[in-house]
C-alpha cells in the first residue's frame, strides 16, 4: 500500500472538514462579438450565439458567462444591447429600417442537445472505492441548505467544496466546464459540457491559448478519476491540451506549459508537464477523436486513452499531490480537469460521467482494485507470538569500586521461524480472534466445536488449545458463566426484564452497577417500555374485537349473549396501565433527586412512549427504539457490561481488529493514500 503523504502540521482527525480550494479568476472583460442579419444562424443554439427565443432581434449576441445573481447563464458584459430604435422618415424617403453593422469572426457551429446543465449521477466505477459515499456530483440537501442567501457566490462555492453532513466531509465531483475558470476567448454551453474558441488566434502567438477548467477539482478519495473529450475541431491535427491543472495556472496556458499543469497535446502527440518542449508520448488526435484522460492516487500518476485504448501511464505526480508548505492540506483535492484551445473552428465536449465512456474504465479501476489487494495479501500477517523472548539474565552486582555500575544485559536475537511456522502461528492467532467472538457473542455450540477442532491441530490450533496438558483458554474456561450470561440475555430478548434482573443480581451484579448503575437504569428503564407496551397489546385486542359485528351465541340457559369478555378485555387493558403508570412514578420519584443528565434523559426517553398509541409501531426512532431494536441494543450494552465485569474486553478481539482496519483505511483515504480507498474492509468482509 502506498504511504500516506504526511503533513508537516498535524494531520486532521477523521471526522474534521477537509477545505478544498475554490479560486475564481478574474477576467477581463471580453469583448461582445455580434453577427450581422445577413450572417447564417447557427445549427444550434451555441454558447456564442444564444438569443431568448421570445425577441425578435437585428443582431445576435456571443453570451459567455452566467450572471451570479440569476439562473441564466448569460454574462451581464455580453448582454444583447438595446435594440435600434426605427425612425419615421420624411415622405420622399424609403422605409428602411437601420440596422447596426457588426464585424465578427467565424466560429464553429456542431449538434447540440441539451440547453440546461442535467444533473446525473455518481459514475459506477466510483463504486470500488471505499469512500464513495462521500463523493456526489450534486450537494446533498443537507448540506446545501447550511448556505445562505447572503453568502455571495465566491464564498458559496467554497464552502461547497468543503461541504459537511454531520461531521463527514462531502467531496464534490466534476460535473462541468466553469464559468469562472475560462479564458474570456472560450465560450461554455448551456449544458456545460461543450467549450468553444472565440478568439483571433491560429496559433501561432503566445496571445493565442485559451484555458478552461472544470467547477470542481478531483478528490483523491476516488481512487482513479476519468474523464472523456470528444474533439470537435474541423483540423485532422487539433491544437488542443488536454489534461489537468491547479487553481494557480493562468488561463491563458495550455496545461502542460506551467508547474502544477500537465497536457497532452493533438498536435504532435507530446505530453507537457510544466515545459514548452514536451516529450513523445502517444498518438496525435484531432476531429472525431476522443480523448481520456485520468489519475491513478494508487501510483500518482496520469494516464491517457484515445478512442477507448489505453496509451499508458504518464507524469508524476507524487510532488503535487504531496502537501508542502502548507499549500494545502492532505487529502485535499487540487487538480482540475483542464482543457486548452489555441485555434479558430476548434472545439471539446466533455464526459465527466454522465453518459458512458469509450474506454473500459470500469476493466481498468477493477484491475488497481485488485493490484491493490493483491499487494496487501503479500505482506506476511504477524501475530502476537512469532518468536518467544528469553529471559533477562540476572542483574551484575556491585564491582569493587561500589559505583553500581554494572555491564548491559545481553539479549540474544529471536531465531528466524520458518513459513511452515509463520503459517501455524497465523492459523493460531485467526483461531483464537473467531473463538473468542463466538463466546463473546454466546454461540456456546459453536464455540466448543472449534475448540476441539483447534485442539485436534498437530500445532495446537490456536494458542493455549493444542496439546493435552495445554491450558484451557480463559474464554472456554468461562462455561459456566457463559449459561447464565445467555439466560440473562435472552431474557431481556424476549421482553422479560424481570427475570432478566433477578439472574443478574444473583450471577452478575457488579455489571448491574457499572458505570454507577447505569446498566441497572437501563433494564428498568425498558421495564417501564414493556408494561407500556404490554397494556397497548391488550388495548388494541379490545379496539379489534369491538370493530367486528358481535355475534349472537346462546348461554346455558339459551339467552343471547353479545360481546362475551369484552369487558373483561377493557379492565385488562386499564389494569395494565395502571400498573405501567405506577411503576413509572415509583421510578421517577427513586431518580428525582439524581443530578446526572445522562440518567435525566434516560428517564425521559422511556417515559415518552405513553405518548403513542402503540409505541412499538410508531414511525421513526420511538418505535425503533420501543421495539425489538430496543431490546437487541440493551442486550449488547448488558452482554458488554458482564463480560467486562469478569475482566474480559467489552468487544471481541475479531470486532476490535474489524473496527481498526476499517477506521484506518478510511483515515489514510481521507488524506490522499490512493491504495487505501480500495481496501474496502467493510464490503469484502461483510457484503453477502
Amino acid at each position: 500500500m502506498t504511504t500516506p503523504y504526511r503533513s508537516a502540521t498535524t494531520l486532521p482527525p477523521i471526522d474534521d472538514v477537509m477545505q478544498m480550494p475554490f479560486t475564481t479568476s478574474p477576467l477581463p472583460l471580453p469583448r461582445p462579438r455580434l453577427n450581422s442579419s445577413s450572417s447564417p444562424m447557427p445549427a444550434y443554439l451555441t454558447a456564442h450565439s444564444r438569443v431568448a427565443p421570445t425577441i425578435t432581434h437585428p443582431v445576435q449576441t456571443r453570451i459567455v458567462g452566467r450572471n451570479a445573481s440569476s439562473s441564466s447563464w448569460a454574462d451581464v458584459a455580453c448582454s444583447p444591447p438595446a435594440p435600434a430604435r426605427t425612425r419615421r422618415t420624411s415622405a420622399g424617403a424609403g422605409t428602411t429600417v437601420l440596422r447596426p453593422v457588426v464585424r465578427t469572426n467565424t466560429t464553429p457551429s456542431w449538434p447540440h442537445l441539451a440547453l440546461a446543465p442535467q444533473p446525473f449521477p455518481r459514475p459506477t466505477y466510483l463504486d470500488h472505492s471505499a469512500l464513495r459515499g462521500l463523493l456526489q456530483t450534486e450537494l446533498p440537501e443537507q448540506a446545501s441548505s447550511s448556505f445562505g442567501l447572503g453568502v455571495d457566490e465566491a464564498k458559496r462555492g467554497r464552502a461547497e467544496q468543503g461541504a459537511m453532513i454531520g461531521n463527514t466531509p462531502v467531496f464534490r465531483l466534476p460535473t462541468r466546464w466553469s464559468e469562472q475558470d475560462r479564458h474570456p476567448y472560450l465560450s461554455v454551453s448551456p449544458d456545460g459540457r461543450e467549450l468553444s474558441y472565440n478568439g483571433y488566434g491560429i496559433g501561432s502567438q503566445s496571445s493565442d491559448p485559451g484555458l478552461a477548467r472544470a467547477n470542481h477539482a478531483v478528490p483523491p478519495a476516488c481512487g482513479v478519476y476519468y474523464y472523456e473529450v470528444d474533439i470537435l475541431s474541423k483540423n485532422a491535427k487539433a491544437q488542443i491540451s488536454v489534461g489537468f491543472t491547479s487553481s494557480t495556472n493562468r488561463l491563458n496556458k495550455l496545461p502542460g506549459w506551467e508547474r502544477d499543469s500537465w497536457g497532452y497535446h493533438g498536435d504532435d502527440g507530446y505530453s507537457y508537464a510544466a515545459e514548452k518542449s514536451g516529450q513523445p508520448y502517444g498518438p496525435t488526435f484531432g476531429s472525431g477523436d476522443t480523448i481520456g484522460a485520468g489519475i491513478d492516487f494508487t501510483t500518482s500518476r496520469a494516464f491517457f486513452t484515445k478512442n477507448g485504448t489505453l496509451i499508458g501511464p504518464v507524469f508524476d505526480l507524487t510532488s503535487s499531490l504531496a502537501p508542502s508548505s502548507g499549500a494545502h492540506e492532505a487529502g485535499e483535492p487540487i487538480l482540475y480537469p483542464a482543457v486548452g484551445l489555441r485555434h479558430q473552428q476548434e472545439g471539446v465536449r466533455a464526459n465527466f460521467g454522465g453518459s458512458p465512456f469509450r474506454f473500459d474504465i470500469e476493466e481498468h479501476v477493477q484491475g488497481v482494485r485488485d493490484a491493490v489487494w493483491a499487494q496487501i495479501k503479500s505482506v506476511p500477517v504477524a501475530p502476537a507470538r512469532f518468536t518467544a523472548t528469553p529471559p533477562l539474565p540476572p542483574a551484575t552486582p556491585m564491582d569493587e569500586d561500589g559505583d553500581g555500575s554494572s555491564p548491559m544485559p545481553v539479549v540474544e536475537e529471536p531465531k528466524p521461524i520458518s513459513a511452515d511456522q509463520r503459517a501455524a502461528d497465523t492459523r493460531s492467532a485467526l483461531g483464537e480472534l473467531v473463538l473468542g467472538y463466538l463466546v463473546h457473542h454466546g454461540y456456546a455450540g459453536a464455540a466448543r466445536a472449534l475448540h476441539e477442532k483447534l485442539a485436534r491441530e498437530p500445532d495446537g490450533g490456536a494458542p493455549g488449545v493444542g496439546g493435552p496438558d495445554a491450558p484451557i483458554m480463559p474464554s472456554i474456561a468461562m462455561d459456566g458463566t457463559l449459561e447464565q450470561r445467555l439466560a440473562v440475555l435472552r431474557a431481556i430478548q424476549q421482553g422479560d426484564i424481570d427475570s432478566a434482573l433477578v439472574q443478574a443480581e444473583n450471577h452478575f451484579p457488579d455489571a448491574l452497577e457499572a458505570g454507577c448503575g447505569r446498566v441497572r437504569l437501563a433494564l428498568r428503564c425498558r421495564k417501564f417500555v414493556e408494561l407500556v407496551n404490554g397494556a397497548a397489546e391488550v388495548k388494541k385486542r379490545v379496539e379489534t374485537r369491538a370493530s367486528v359485528s358481535p355475534v349472537a351465541v346462546d348461554d346455558a340457559d339459551g339467552m343471547d349473549v353479545d360481546g362475551v369478555g369484552d369487558e373483561d378485555d377493557t379492565a385488562e387493558a386499564e389494569a395494565a396501565l395502571k400498573a405501567a403508570i405506577a411503576y413509572g412514578q415509583g421510578l421517577r420519584a427513586e431518580y428525582k433527586g439524581d443530578p446526572r443528565r445522562e440518567v435525566q434523559a434516560a428517564l425521559d426517553r422511556a417515559f415518552g412512549v405513553v405518548a403513542y398509541r402503540f409505541p412499538s409501531e410508531a414511525h421513526g426512532e420511538v418505535g425503533r427504539w420501543a421495539g425489538q431494536a430496543g431490546r437487541d441494543e440493551l442486550v449488547e450494552e448488558v452482554n458488554a457490561a458482564i463480560l467486562e465485569s469478569l475482566g474480559s474486553p467489552r468487544q471481541p478481539g475479531l470486532e476490535r481488529a474489524f473496527r481498526l482496519a476499517l477506521a484506518t483505511t478510511t483515515q489514510l483515504g481521507l488524506l490522499g493514500c490512493g491504495s487505501a480507498v480500495f481496501a474496502d474492509v467493510r464490503s469484502e468482509l461483510l457484503s453477502g
